[in-house]
Order: C-alpha cells, then structure tokens, then sequence
C-alpha cells in the first residue's frame, strides 16, 4: 500500500486461496520504507460478502495476520492499515478473490 503523503510503499497485502478448504487467507507486511523492524500499528481483516470481517491489529515490527475467511463461492474483501513514524499511515480496501 502507499503512503498517502510520499507515495512511499510502506506495506504490501498479499492474499491466498486454498482451493481445497475455500478458505482465503490475508496478511498485511511492512516494507524498510514502512517502518519494517520497528513494532508501530498495523492491521488486516478479511471477510466474504455478506461475512463478519476478521481482524488482526496490533503494534507489530513486521506483519499482521495471517487471518482467514470461508468464501468458496463469493467474493472476499481485504482492508489493511500501516502506521509509519511521524504519524504517517496508509490505508487500502479492495475485493479481491471470487470464486
């Protein structure tokens, strides 16, 4: 994800999909420019639609997550939230997977 104010990728979100459980999985990872190795906020959630979102937040140096959602045979949805110093953050909602 980019910081709003630099445009610097602080965090990236990666999502999986285990075709044999249905279940995704998302974590949200800190990049050096994000502040990789020094524990500030960051979270993740996941949900399907028309699902209760799963959340991982916390103060952590590297990632939050991993969190999963049944979804075979839907949409699912991903929000992650990374804290920079300075009071720097970025923010990123998307549907990802269907299926």
């Amino acid at each position: 994800m980019t910081e709003r104010n630099t445009g610097a990728v602080i965090s990236n979100i990666f999502l999986y999909y285990d075709a044999s459980t249905g279940r995704n999985c998302a974590s949200n990872v800190r990049t050096a420019a994000g502040g990789a190795g020094t524990a500030a906020r960051i979270s993740v959630s996941i949900w399907a639609d028309g699902g209760s979102a799963v959340t991982d937040d916390g103060n952590y140096a590297q990632y939050a997550g991993p969190v999963s959602a049944y979804a075979r045979g839907k949409c699912v949805n991903v929000k992650g939230v990374t804290y920079a110093s300075g009071g720097r953050y970025g923010s990123v909602q998307r549907s990802g997977h269907c299926g």
